[in-house]
């Protein structure tokens, strides 16, 4: 789980944060600096590949959490 105390993402771009090249707000990047929108996508396919889920939860003014669930190792199979 990572998990902020920010000014949260709205309702509407929850869904859209996963696809590739979406970025919510260009004012929320640092000075000067700006992502790709390729984070979210990736690390979601990432962990789907290995059986496990990724979801956001987002509150305006709360703050968000991004929350990576990967299934129990169960060893290399011979």
């Amino acid at each position: 789980i990572v998990q902020n105390h920010g000014r949260g993402i709205p309702q509407q771009d929850i869904v859209k944060l996963f696809e590739p090249m979406y970025q919510a707000d260009y004012a929320r990047s640092k000075a000067g600096e700006r992502g790709t929108g390729l984070g979210l996508n990736i690390t979601k396919q990432i962990i789907e590949k290995h059986g496990g889920t990724v979801e956001l939860l987002s509150r305006e003014n709360i703050g968000t959490a991004v929350i990576c669930w990967l299934p129990p190792y169960k060893g290399v199979k011979e």
